[in-house]
Order: C-alpha cells, then structure tokens, then sequence
C-alpha cells in the first residue's frame, strides 16, 4: 500500500485560503502527475504483475487505487 498524507506549515502572518490553496494547487498539478506516473511505471516494469488503475467510487481527486494482480 502506498499512502501519501498531504500537509502545509505556514507562517504566523499566513491569512487562511487568500493564496486559493496554491500550494495544494501546485501538488494536484505538478507532483501527483509524476507521482502516478512513477508508481504505475513501478508496477508495469516486472510483466508478472498486471496492474490497472480502478474507480470503486472514490474521488479520483483524492485517492488513486490501483488493482494489482499476479499474473505469471
């Protein structure tokens, strides 16, 4: 299982959301992309496993499942 917990530290001066979340932005955009990328490569690289991404009626926004199956 893979499990990515996302946090931001901000400074005392920080006013809330003003920025619209960027920082969560720039993760959704840039990070998580590559992220996926890499995980899916991993798991693609060794052809005895299969694996696919699924929907079991979660946000894809905030959790990407992966169905890996052992198929020698």
């Amino acid at each position: 299982m893979i499990s990515v917990d996302l946090a931001a530290e901000f400074a005392e001066d920080y006013e809330g959301d003003a920025d619209g979340f960027a920082w969560l932005e720039a993760w959704k955009t840039s990070v998580r992309p590559r992220l996926m990328t890499a995980v899916m490569n991993a798991l693609r690289a060794d052809p005895a496993f299969v694996a696919v991404p699924v929907s079991r009626g979660k946000d894809p926004d905030g959790e990407l499942e992966v169905a890996v199956r052992f198929a020698p």
